[in-house]
């Protein structure tokens, strides 16, 4: 046996080696926090929208939505498997977060310039892992490192299957999120330019080209065919993007926690060291986009070999860049940051061992000192922290205040709609509908921003045929902002609900709840 064969079959084992690492790492992960936690609000607008899907509505069209992908992969797994709940749910982000995890840590494996670091397999895996908030979210993470892993083969082997693979994975990472598609294609433009430079065979090139293409129609191929087989999906899909331009924002803004914003001598000296961490975390991504991508063009110039995966993750920072500003908090850092840390482990893995381990282990340090807190296994550690619930078929560990308001929304339910009668929960506890197995009255299920006159008077009218037996309003202003509470975003409905129905207390202590019943329903 050739000594390149040996070298060949110890290169396999430890990207093997390195994939299983990410399997573990997930396990572990979910083993911790798989039954701890429960948000009404973002993962039960994911939740709300599976179960639609499963009972045979269509995202978008039917209720409000992301685009389809993310949901018809949880349904169709929960289908496969018979179950329903929560905890299922959270099944089916485990298996993307672990073959993602895999993924990468198989090519962080390949790029390290000796085999055998099982430190810095460890390292990296317990970085990437922390960042994996928060968990409602691992659809958008795990369709990042994906491209960056696609992206990587492509610069690799810049062979026909390969530019076909890249183009397949933008349409399909359009079909789980519009923004993925576009971060995709940017990234994927910039890998053309890069492939461009010193080209010698531009008919190879252009034949790329056309591959990639394909690959793109072929991935889109599922959003083409619920806009085909979807009657009023399309409409529906339009109107849903002429918001965004109405708008002109893909979310709500916050201020950029740059470190110098950092609030020392204002909270304890914990959160403002961990302000000052974030802060410079943003800044990495765009440090690291700029310099990175500048590096890669030069090197690609002066015909200099670079690492593949730098390169993938050189063009993908910038544009998931924008998803980690859109709204600069933690959670949304969470989302845009990976292109930029498997970059920065590309870094250390080609490094000597004593750098290595001083890029690495920093970087994994304030990683988990970053995202610990968000973390439900880290919030719900504690006896006293978090209450055993029964959500569903599952009993899990979940904060207090999120026991009060399931318990609340449950004896409303019991008193006012025991027999499966409709009722009303705005603007932002979708979940209430996913935890009483409910459908929604209203198209709309959890809202941030102003609807016209016409939208709300559409909305209006299903409220009337739905006749919802009571209806819950958190009146409260999100981000601070009174112009975003519902009564200034959505006059009208809030307006209908005052006229017909009759406020009642006593079912809550959170100030922010108005609680209203139909007419005949109240109590006298």
């Amino acid at each position: 046996m050739g000594h390149s064969t040996i070298r060949s079959q110890g290169a396999s084992t430890e990207i093997a080696r390195a994939a299983l690492f990410g399997v573990i790492a997930v396990a572990i992960l979910f083993a911790w926090e798989g039954r701890q936690g429960f948000s009404l609000w973002d993962e039960g607008y994911l939740w709300y929208g599976v179960q639609r899907v499963m009972a045979g509505e269509v995202p978008i069209r039917d209720f409000q939505a992301y685009d389809p992908g993310r949901y018809y992969w949880s349904a169709l797994l929960m289908r496969i498997t018979g179950a329903e709940g929560i905890v299922a749910l959270r099944y089916t982000l485990a298996v993307l977060q672990a073959g993602s995890l895999a993924a990468a840590l198989g090519w962080l494996a390949a790029t390290c310039t000796k085999r055998g670091n099982t430190f810095y397999l460890v390292v990296c895996a317990l970085t990437l892992v922390a960042w994996m908030v928060p968990r409602h979210k691992s659809f958008d993470i795990s369709i990042s490192i994906a491209l960056v892993c696609v992206l990587a083969c492509w610069v690799r082997r810049p062979v026909g299957f390969n530019y076909f693979l890249a183009g397949l994975m933008v349409g399909l990472a359009a079909y789980v999120g519009r923004n993925h598609g576009m971060y995709g294609a940017v990234a994927s433009s910039g890998v053309f330019f890069y492939l461009a430079l010193r080209c010698e065979d531009w008919g190879r090139w252009r034949r790329g080209l056309l591959m990639f293409v394909l690959g793109g129609f072929a991935g889109y191929l599922p959003m083409l065919a619920t806009m085909f087989l979807a009657r009023g999906f399309t409409p529906a899909l339009i109107d849903n993007v002429r918001f965004l331009f109405e708008i002109k924002a893909t979310n709500l803004p916050l201020p950029v926690p740059w470190p110098w914003r950092s609030r020392f001598g204002i909270v304890s000296i914990t959160d403002s060291l961990r302000d000052l961490v974030v802060g410079l975390f943003f800044v990495s991504i765009l440090v690291y986009g700029c310099l990175s991508t500048a590096y890669v063009l030069v090197s690609r110039w002066n015909r200099r070999p670079v690492k593949p995966l730098l390169v993938a993750c050189a063009f993908c920072a910038i544009p998931y860049a924008h998803y980690a500003f859109s709204r600069a908090d933690t959670s949304h850092l969470a989302q845009g940051i990976f292109p930029t840390l498997i970059g920065m482990l590309v870094l250390a893995g080609i490094a000597s061992p004593w750098p290595r381990a001083l890029i690495a282990a920093p970087l994994c340090a304030l990683s988990l000192f970053v995202t610990a807190p968000m973390h439900s296994g880290w919030q719900c550690m504690g006896a006293r922290n978090c209450t055993l619930l029964v959500v569903g078929s599952d009993r899990i560990r979940v904060d207090r205040g999120t026991t009060s308001d399931v318990l609340t929304l449950r004896k409303l339910q019991s008193d006012f709609a025991p027999d499966g009668q409709s009722f009303f929960v705005m603007p932002f506890l979708p979940g209430a509908y996913a935890l009483l197995g409910a459908k929604a009255p209203t198209w709309e299920i959890f809202t941030a921003w102003h609807r016209d006159e016409a939208f709300q008077k559409a909305e209006i009218a299903q409220l009337k045929a739905a006749k919802p037996a009571f209806v819950l309003i958190q009146e409260t202003s999100l981000d601070g902002r009174d112009e975003l509470r519902y009564k200034t975003t959505h006059p009208l409905i809030e307006r209908y609900v005052r006229d017909n129905y009759i406020p009642v207390n006593g079912y809550t202590d959170n100030p922010t709840y108005q609680i209203y019943l139909r007419g005949n329903s109240a109590p006298r």
